[in-house]
């Protein structure tokens, strides 16, 4: 796996591309910033994961009873 990683560290992007689209989405106001647009698949899934573990929290017998303290706003 750490060998992996490290393949795909030595041939990822080009530092000065990375740069580049930082700046850009800095100064696009942007939250989130990707570097890697082919990797959005693999974000779907899991986010679908994430997704579904709130739904199986939401029936979950351990927290039915339990009531979310008010949000408080700024």
């Amino acid at each position: 796996m750490r060998d992996a990683t490290a393949q795909q560290v030595l041939s990822g992007i080009d530092p000065d591309i990375v740069g580049e689209r930082v700046l850009e989405a800095v100064k696009a106001g942007e939250l989130y910033i990707f570097t890697h647009p082919d990797m959005k698949s693999s974000v779907e899934q899991r986010f679908e994961m994430i997704l579904s573990a709130f739904d199986r929290a939401a029936g979950s017998e351990a927290v039915k009873d339990w009531e979310p303290a008010p949000m408080i706003n700024p």
